[in-house]
């Protein structure tokens, strides 16, 4: 058996609560493969993009960069001196900046990976004293240690905050079933079509009139565009970075 293929299997054996995923995996291996899109959709968002000040602006948000503070720069280190190089500090500011000032009292984020962003998140929620960040996100296969998934956030900021290790197709409805609506959203996880067109009407369904859908590198597909004509919504859409990926943001109107 391949060394990957058997890697994979012993990760999932080990979990049941994910054999779903497995599951859905090996059907996915024997599809036709899905038409790539990336480029079109890119070309799509580069029109509609406006620059990242701007869209801020239109959310009437001052950027905060939350990279700067001794909190974010010790979890960095923490990961640093384990050989994890973080990314992604761009979106860390544009997510603080959010929920500092806006003050969401319910927030939930897809993907966490080592808890960048939900640090970011956390430390807002810390600052003003208000809000609880639900975040779901399954631990990714070869890891042979579940704990690193959201390690960059410390005990002294878990009081506000609900980690579900599992993958989307569990741990959304779970979150969802917990009755909660949510001023923000924030989906940063499956980016295959399929997880996409899952996980959109439910995030969508469960968002507050007046809140905030949020979802990361849209360009991948045309998902996020399609999602956005269906609920009669415009997106607002900037360049995440010079790496030609795109964030885009729909408001649930009231």
């Amino acid at each position: 058996m391949d060394s990957s293929l058997l890697q994979s299997v012993s990760f999932y054996a080990k979990r049941p609560v994910m054999w779903g995923e497995f599951g859905r995996a090996v059907v996915n291996k024997f599809r036709d493969p899905v038409p790539d899109e990336r480029g079109a959709a890119t070309t799509s968002c580069h029109q509609a993009a406006v620059p990242k000040q701007e869209a801020l602006e239109e959310l009437g948000i001052r950027l905060v960069d939350v990279t700067e503070f001794e909190q974010y720069q010790d979890a960095r280190k923490r990961l640093a001196e384990k050989g994890i190089t973080i990314a992604g500090a761009a979106d860390s500011a544009f997510l603080y900046s959010i929920c500092q000032q806006l003050k969401p009292e319910s927030v939930l984020e897809t993907g966490v990976a080592h808890g960048m962003s939900s640090l970011a998140i956390l430390l807002a929620m810390n600052a003003t004293a208000s809000g609880h960040l639900t975040s779901i996100d399954m631990p990714y296969r070869g890891s042979t240690d579940d704990s690193y998934v959201g390690q960059a956030v410390p005990e002294s900021l878990r009081s506000r905050w609900s980690l579900l290790k599992l993958p989307d197709r569990r741990g959304i409805p779970r979150a969802i079933a917990r009755g909660a609506s949510f001023d923000l959203v924030h989906y940063d996880s499956d980016k295959t079509r399929s997880g996409r067109e899952f996980a959109y009407p439910l995030l969508w369904e469960a968002t507050t009139p007046g809140g905030l859908f949020l979802s990361d590198d849209i360009n991948d597909d045309f998902v996020f565009l399609e999602f956005a004509e269906k609920v009669g919504v415009s997106p607002l859409i900037w360049a995440k970075s010079d790496d030609n990926s795109y964030a885009g943001a729909i408001a649930k109107p009231v």
